[in-house]
This record gives C-alpha cells, sequence and structure tokens, in this order.
C-alpha cells in the first residue's frame, strides 16, 4: 500500500542514500473505514465515536429523568383521592311556601400527605312545584339563583361517628371520610348576603362500594343554614380517583 521512495543528495556519493519518508496511498475501503496514517504506522479511527456517546448519555439522562416524573406522579395520584358526583335534593318545606329545590355537581380532593382537603360544589336553586296550584306555579316567580360553596380544610376525620346516618327505610351506609371548616359561599357569582359558614361533609358507603354518597351540613346557627336548612343535603358519588 506504501512505497519508499529514495533520493541521493545533491554533491553527495550516489552510494550514500538517505529514505525519505514513506509516501503512503490509501484506497478508498481504507480511508472509508477511518484508517490514517501516523509516525507510528496506521490508526483505525471510529467515526462518529464521540457524537455516539454523547448521544448515549442524552438518551439515558431522558430516559431516567422521564422515569422519575412517572414514579413522582404515581406517588402524587396514590397520596391523593379524588371524588366527584352530584347533589339533588330539597331544603324542608315551611308553612305557607315550596321547598327550593338543590342541584349541581361537587367536587373533594384529599391529600392524604399533607393532610389537606378541598370541597366544592355549584348549585342551582329554585322553587319546587309542591304545594303550588297551576295558576299560582304559573304566575309566582321562582327565584331561580346560584351558589358555589367552596371550602378548604385540615379538619379530616376518617371512620367518623357524628355523621348523619342514611334516611330512614332506606339501606343503611357508613360513613367513612368527614372534614369541616368554613365555607366560603357565593350567590350568583358574588358573595353571599349571608356570608360564610361552618360546614360538614361526609362521604359515605356501603360493602360493595366504599364511597357511595355525600351530605352536607351548615351549622344550624349560620346565615347559610337559614337560606340552606339545617337539615343534610344529600347527593351522589359518581367517580372515584
Amino acid at each position: 500500500m506504501f512505497a519508499g521512495l529514495l533520493a541521493a543528495r545533491p554533491g553527495q556519493n550516489e552510494e550514500k542514500l538517505h529514505v525519505l519518508q514513506p509516501l503512503v496511498t490509501l484506497d478508498k475501503d481504507a480511508r472509508s473505514a477511518g484508517i490514517v496514517p501516523t509516525a507510528n504506522g496506521f490508526d483505525h479511527i471510529q467515526k462518529g465515536e464521540t457524537s455516539m456517546k454523547t448521544a448515549r448519555v442524552l438518551i439515558t439522562t431522558v430516559l431516567l429523568l422521564t422515569a422519575t416524573l412517572c414514579l413522582q406522579a404515581q406517588e402524587r395520584k396514590l397520596n391523593q383521592l379524588h371524588l366527584s358526583g352530584v347533589i339533588n335534593d330539597f331544603t324542608p318545606i315551611t308553612v305557607g311556601a315550596s321547598p327550593w329545590e338543590l342541584r349541581g355537581p361537587w367536587s373533594f380532593t384529599l391529600d392524604r400527605e399533607s393532610g389537606t382537603a378541598k370541597f366544592s360544589a355549584r348549585l342551582t336553586m329554585e322553587l319546587s312545584d309542591f304545594g303550588q296550584t297551576v295558576s299560582s306555579v304559573n304566575a309566582v316567580a321562582r327565584l331561580q339563583h346560584t351558589h358555589r360553596i367552596t371550602m378548604t380544610t385540615e379538619n379530616v376525620t376518617y371512620n367518623p361517628s357524628d355523621c348523619p346516618p342514611a334516611p330512614l327505610s332506606t339501606p343503611p351506609y357508613t360513613a367513612r371520610l368527614e372534614i369541616t371548616g368554613t365555607a366560603n359561599i357565593e350567590a350568583n357569582g358574588s358573595p353571599a348576603p349571608f356570608g360564610s359558614s361552618p360546614l360538614q361533609v361526609c362521604i359515605a358507603g356501603g360493602s360493595d362500594m366504599e364511597y357511595s354518597n355525600i351530605t352536607i351540613v351548615f351549622t344550624e346557627t349560620s346565615g347559610a343554614a337559614a337560606h340552606f336548612g339545617p337539615q343534610a343535603i344529600h347527593g351522589l358519588v359518581r367517580k372515584v380517583e
């Protein structure tokens, strides 16, 4: 693959010859294989070796980071309980008046690690048809309005004993969770005239479903109780995450 060239220096005897540096010629296959000449011979260079190592490090780092984030997300998911459903109930009947209908979605989140619970409900409220005649239903104003109820608290009780029981003549259920605190209440998008109120939220269930029922109760002496009633307001657990 190479040939040594001999040459005589000018002015010296032709017998005194010096060997010049080898003249190296590489064919196409050698060049493509990464073989290059050096003073000591030939070295083989792996083309892109540094780039490949860098790429492997980057890929490994990305995979480790992704795995870490997935584990953290899974841990957060295991540490949190998300419940949601609907409230569908009536206020008590008062003399000479129709009960109010209460309907709307609610959500509940419990962070087991921090012990913090969040509750939120969005309710529509209007006078029921009950106790009305055809003429009065057509004439009376239903007084339709909305409420948003929110509460964040660290007062969480597992397997409580002071939650409202299932109504009489219905299958019993067992209270699983209870949270208490001060709820902020809005009416038609503004602070409610009666202000905030102490609130109890209970989640209950039976033998087949751990979480199936919800009750919310406003403290009897509060302004909210005068509006919604001091009784338990019932609802359904639709989704557990």
